[in-house]
């Protein structure tokens, strides 16, 4: 009778522990089909996962108004940047850099030419080059957050922002302490649809 209760102990055991790694293989499952994944970089770029709406449905302008009237000045990104920074999480605003605004610039068209907005389009001496003609300030590493979409989709800078904070590493990304700087811009074509790129700069301050 004893033996009885440890064969059917052990195989009640067995049956919870491959249940438990069921359910722990499906919810991984499920886990990689709705989270972002994170695209670390240790050389010169950190980059993650760029935001992407389904351009194709909606490429068209809203009439009588340009993106240019309907954003305003990407000064006014920064504000809303820095506004989330330092009102909810109680860290130190970020400078603007313009030649990271340009070096988001140049990249941003580079997305628009391939017609899709991704990382690793550069090289590290690309990269690198890129910083020194365009930046006066030495980085340790800068960090790039991409997004794209149509005018629909980009209704404010408030709303590029909350996009990039549903995205765990991209709001990561807004919420690291120590950087310094940030610089951004956007390019759209004809047909309304739009490229944005940011960095997020940690200043080298050995030199």
């Amino acid at each position: 009778m004893k033996r009885k209760t440890v064969i059917i102990t052990f195989s009640l055991s067995v049956v919870i522990i491959v249940e438990v790694l069921l359910l722990s293989f499906l919810f991984n499952l499920l886990k990689e089909k709705i989270e972002p994944k994170l695209h670390p970089s240790s050389v010169t770029v950190i980059q993650n996962e760029p935001i992407e709406t389904d351009t194709q449905d909606k490429l068209k302008t809203e009439p009588d108004i340009s993106i240019e009237e309907k954003l305003g000045d990407i000064e006014l990104f920064y504000e809303v940047v820095n506004d989330y920074r330092a009102e909810r999480k109680g860290l130190k605003r970020l400078t603007t850099d313009e030649g990271l605004e340009k070096f988001a610039k140049d990249y941003a068209s580079l997305c628009m030419e391939k017609g899709e907005i991704q990382h690793n389009m550069l090289d590290t001496e690309t990269i690198r080059e890129w910083l020194n003609k365009y930046s006066e300030i030495e980085y340790t590493y800068i960090n790039e957050i991409l997004q794209s979409g149509t005018i629909e989709y980009f209704d404010s800078y408030q709303g590029v922002l909350n996009n990039f904070l549903n995205s765990p590493p991209h709001k990561e990304a807004i919420e690291l302490r120590g950087v310094k700087t940030i610089g951004a811009a956007y390019v759209y074509n004809e047909e309304g649809g739009i490229y944005f790129a940011a960095y997020i700069g940690v200043v080298n301050t050995e030199n």
